[in-house]
């Protein structure tokens, strides 16, 4: 019940910013700068306002429910920006073997249609990421790192994360669930492995450390990291979800990578104090 009303509120913001950014891009054009106003928009829209009306009709602590009373020791930021580290063999991996799918035959038209989504995205990204000044740099790390970070982690650990731990009763599996509507809502099915690994490790540091705060962290510097080598590279260097362009982790190296990412989450849960209770 809890989710469909979450569901029914998201589909509702999500109108309201489809209308209000096709006002204003057929009222000022589809300039970059217009662009960048209406993913700001589709962000506020989708992911941070939806969470905070959806606690507030439930009358439910919005402190409480992101962790942000849930003081964790520096040794565990620390410990989770390690983790972020130590996963980026295995998401560069993930990321080539997602590129190199191929759907059966009779799905041609799909793949098509996903290709093509992919290229036009990939496309627009290249063009947010052309910086000159760094006025753009900032309102980059702003609009596509800052907002992002804040917003997806209050929706898909904070809210739907929760939900899916109360209702399944198993956290493992709700945290998996969670990272799978994660990477599927982004629309990018060659980046959806990748994507999801991350939103797996993120599941689990919100999970062992009770706080949002540190999870968000995580995902600014994944994002931020990529604008800044763009920034310093040109975007021609740079991949959306893995980082430097060509940088192709072999089997071995994501397979230790693996290994130490469920090592750094066992220390994780064992360093964090005050953690979500185990359901």
């Amino acid at each position: 019940m809890l989710l469909l009303q979450y569901a029914f509120i998201v589909v509702l913001c999500f109108l309201l910013v489809m209308i209000a950014t096709t006002l204003i891009v057929s009222s000022f054009g589809s300039t970059l700068w217009v662009l960048k106003l209406t993913q700001l928009l589709s962000q506020l829209f989708i992911f941070i306002i939806p969470p905070i009306i959806f606690l507030i009709a439930n009358r439910v602590d919005v402190t409480e429910q992101f962790g942000f009373k849930n003081r964790q020791p520096f040794k565990v930021w620390m410990v989770a920006l390690l983790l972020l580290l130590i996963a980026l063999p295995l998401v560069s991996w993930t990321e080539a073997v997602n590129a190199k799918m191929v759907l059966p035959e009779f799905c041609s038209s799909i793949e098509a249609w996903m290709r093509s989504n992919e290229d036009a995205a990939n496309v627009l990204t290249k063009q947010f990421l052309t910086m000159d000044t760094p006025v753009q740099l900032l309102v980059n790390l702003f609009i596509m790192a800052l907002v992002p970070a804040i917003g997806e982690e209050m929706t898909f650990r904070g809210c739907i994360q929760k939900m899916l731990v109360d209702r399944i009763k198993t956290p493992h599996i709700a945290i998996i669930v969670t990272s799978i509507i994660f990477s599927a809502v982004h629309l990018q099915f060659y980046g959806f492995l990748p994507r999801m690994i991350l939103g797996i490790i993120l599941g689990y540091t919100f999970y062992y450390t009770g706080t949002l705060f540190i999870p968000s962290l995580m995902h600014f510097c994944n994002n931020a990291s990529v604008i800044l080598l763009a920034y310093i590279l040109g975007p021609d260097a740079v991949d959306e979800t893995a980082g430097i362009a060509g940088y192709d982790s072999s089997l071995l190296w994501a397979a230790i990578s693996l290994a130490g990412v469920v090592l750094v989450i066992i220390l994780l849960s064992k360093k964090s104090v005050k953690r979500l209770p185990q359901q």
